[in-house]
């Protein structure tokens, strides 16, 4: 966030692109929370899964495609597309 916000006082565009790499980053990070989710769901024993895969469903699906407008409309800011 602090890149970004840096971007936005600065326009630097390098700044811009970090802020889009670390999104990329903490997306990975989301992607592999998601595939141990989906994991955590399919299991029979729910007393050894952890509390999180108790999640609704349409929040979860919610979560990641607001996740993946912001990744886009971050890469179409960066790029300069629409300004």
């Amino acid at each position: 966030m602090a890149f970004w916000i840096a971007f936005l006082v600065s326009d630097e565009s390098g700044l811009a692109w970090a802020a889009v790499g670390l999104l990329l980053l903490v997306g990975l990070i989301g992607a592999t929370m998601f595939a141990s989710w989906i994991g955590g769901r399919n299991r029979r024993d729910h007393t050894a899964v952890p509390a999180e895969t108790s999640f609704p469903v349409p929040i979860v699906l919610g979560h990641g495609v607001l996740a993946l407008a912001t990744l886009t409309l971050a890469v179409l800011a960066a790029a300069r597309i629409g300004t």
